[in-house]
């Protein structure tokens, strides 16, 4: 990633923090680091106030990429961004809605976007094996998907719970829309073979832990991924980045699969 700039928007929040840490900080980097504040407000040396902004020291034909890990609002904002000006796009936000989603498939007839809701390797290598795991044991097992996060996250289940849930409905030639189960309270009767329990935790400063259970007769499997430091999220998007530049793929929405060589061809 020599010689580029990178747009780090959400500079100041806990993510984006560390993403510019990271690019700043390392030999392997060469960037011209432009930090946006997640109310989109621009805290850079050319004191630019919004993001729109940006474009007077950037041009199209540079080598030039936009990370954003805020909010929905912010991030649909920088896909507009990246739209108008053709840049590559490293989107780690979670919460987005289908609405959100369109002005990001917009953008992708454009532009390359990496969109995960979970960058880190040990995540991705689970979403494979957590859809294998629930192919070959069949549908004498019940699934169940158990997310914790710290207290401040705003969005329930997380982003990752919902693709771990996603990749396991579609083992059952279901959506986890049409089969999760978000709430259990009362007298709620047995569960039925087709729900997936989608269950969340909210508490204390944990950083994020996912585990899904495989209830058998006779037994249980559990797989659980435990994050212990954020800056495991940050390296991923900076890995992201690099592929974008790198790799330089063709317009559409890629996910880390793709980053890391394990989407299916």
């Amino acid at each position: 990633m020599e010689n580029a700039k990178v747009i780090v928007v959400g500079a100041k929040g806990r993510m984006g923090s560390l993403i510019c840490d990271i690019l700043k900080d390392s030999a392997k980097h060469q960037v011209d680091l432009i930090k946006v504040d997640s109310d989109i407000t621009v805290s850079y040396s050319k004191e630019v106030r919004s993001l729109d902004l940006v474009s007077k020291f950037v041009s199209k034909g540079e080598t030039l990429l936009l990370i954003d890990f805020t909010n929905p609002r912010c991030a649909v904002n920088s896909a507009e961004f990246c739209q108008l000006m053709e840049v590559p796009l490293v989107v780690g936000t979670t919460g987005l809605k289908e609405d959100d989603l369109e002005v990001f498939e917009q953008a992708s007839q454009v532009i390359p976007i990496v969109l995960a809701p979970n960058m880190s390797l040990g995540m991705n290598l689970m979403f494979k094996v957590v859809a294998l795991m629930a192919e070959l044991l069949g549908p004498d097992y019940d699934l169940e998907v158990l997310e914790l996060h710290h207290r401040k996250k705003k969005d329930a289940p997380s982003g990752s719970a919902m693709k771990l849930g996603a990749a396991l409905a579609e083992t059952r030639n279901g959506t986890i829309e049409e089969v999760g189960k978000f709430h259990r309270q009362g007298m709620i009767g047995e569960r039925t073979q087709d729900e997936i329990g989608m269950q969340t935790i909210r508490g204390g400063d944990i950083v994020g832990e996912h585990r899904v259970f495989f209830c058998g007769p006779g037994e249980r499997l559990e797989l659980t991924h435990m994050v212990q430091d954020r800056i495991t999220f940050a390296k991923g998007a900076v890995v992201a980045a690099e592929w974008l530049l790198t790799e330089r793929p063709k317009p559409g929405i890629y996910g880390m699969d793709a980053v890391l060589g394990l989407a299916e061809e």
